[in-house]
């Protein structure tokens, strides 16, 4: 695409560590659509734990595009 830039995402995780939901927060809307299908897709997580149990957690991440130099 010849496209370069950071897409800022909101990612909620389930107690199993998959990506549930992705929400786009800011990025150009090429980007940000292509990092939204891989995140949902490939990423997994540690799940986050509360008193020794997995819980559903939300954050906040950054995926930049860049162009090989």
């Amino acid at each position: 695409m010849g496209v370069e830039g950071t897409v800022e995402l909101e990612v909620e995780v389930d107690e199993t560590g998959r990506v549930a939901v992705v929400h786009i927060i800011s990025g150009e809307k090429r980007l940000a659509n292509a990092a939204r299908e891989v995140v949902l897709k490939k990423w997994r997580y540690r799940p986050a734990t509360r008193g020794g149990v997995p819980v559903p957690d939300t954050l906040q991440v950054s995926v930049a595009f860049e162009m090989p130099r």
